[in-house]
This record gives C-alpha cells, sequence and structure tokens, in this order.
C-alpha cells in the first residue's frame, strides 16, 4: 500500500473537531479529538476514539464518563491549545471558563454545544479505544458553525 496516498485518503474524511473532557476526582482533563459519531438514536448513543497512552483515556476508564465539547469555526486556537500534551502544559484549564456537568466533567463555556455520557462499551481494535457513551446531556449552547479539521492546517489521519 502506498502510505502518502492512504494518508491522502483518509484526510478527506469529513472530521470536525472537539475538546473531549474527563475527570479523576477533582482532576480534569481534556484533548482536542476528531474521532467522533453518532452510533445510535434509541438509546442515543455517541462513540469517540481515543488514543491508548492519552492521559484522559485513563480518567475515561476509571470514571466511565466523558464530555464532548463541539467547537465552533473561530476556535482554532482553542482546539490548539488542548493538543497539547497535559505535561508540557499543566492545568489545561486555567484561563479558560468551564462549568462541571452532571457527570462532573468539564463543559467548555464557549463551545457551540455539549454531549455528555456514561460509558456503556469500549473495544480496542487498535492503537486507539472506541468508547460508546450513551447521552444523558446534551445541548446548544453558542451559535456558530462547527469546526472541521479541513478547516485548519490541522490533521490525524494516520
Amino acid at each position: 500500500m502506498n502510505l502518502k496516498a492512504k494518508s491522502r485518503a483518509l484526510n478527506d474524511f469529513c472530521y470536525g473537531l472537539y475538546v473531549l473532557t474527563s475527570h479523576r476526582g477533582n482532576e480534569v482533563n481534556g484533548f482536542t479529538a476528531s474521532w467522533v459519531s453518532q452510533v445510535s438514536f434509541d438509546p442515543p448513543l455517541v462513540m469517540v476514539a481515543v488514543e491508548n497512552n492519552r492521559y484522559t483515556h485513563a480518567m475515561i476508564e476509571e470514571s466511565g464518563v466523558f464530555v464532548i465539547n463541539v467547537l465552533r469555526d473561530d476556535q482554532e486556537n482553542l482546539a490548539k491549545h488542548f493538543l497539547i500534551p497535559r505535561w508540557k502544559l499543566g492545568n489545561k484549564f486555567q484561563g479558560i471558563p468551564y462549568r462541571l456537568g452532571l457527570t462532573q466533567s468539564p463543559i467548555l463555556e464557549s463551545a457551540s454545544a455539549f454531549v455528555e455520557c456514561r460509558v456503556v462499551a469500549k473495544h480496542t481494535p487498535g492503537d486507539h479505544t472506541l468508547f460508546v457513551g450513551e447521552v444523558i446531556d446534551a445541548g446548544p449552547m453558542n451559535e456558530g458553525r462547527p469546526l472541521c479539521v479541513m478547516d485548519t492546517p490541522l490533521s490525524y489521519s494516520g
């Protein structure tokens, strides 16, 4: 297989950009995610793919909850901020307004929408874990067009 051609083809997928958040006790964390999808109407289920070595992966495993914060098209800098690893940045939420949701995971006040979930299944087919979450709360927050990977210089396609 031509790896460059494969990467180019996968870059043509229409990925949104989100900040996926969770918690462990009083500690919160989040990262920029793009592999997110709705998978069921009834019950309402969504899926997120989380790299197995991510700090937030362990939080989701332990707490069994996560929030998908939908970014607006004017929030590319926020997406870049949450791409920085926790070990380099420390508290990623310093100076970023948020509130804790029903699950005690952060909901970004500036997001266009949020989807709060309880993990009901997981599958690890490779170097990412697919967490399937039942939606327990969700809603719109701020008007704006969703931010998509193809609208930025960012790429995450292997």
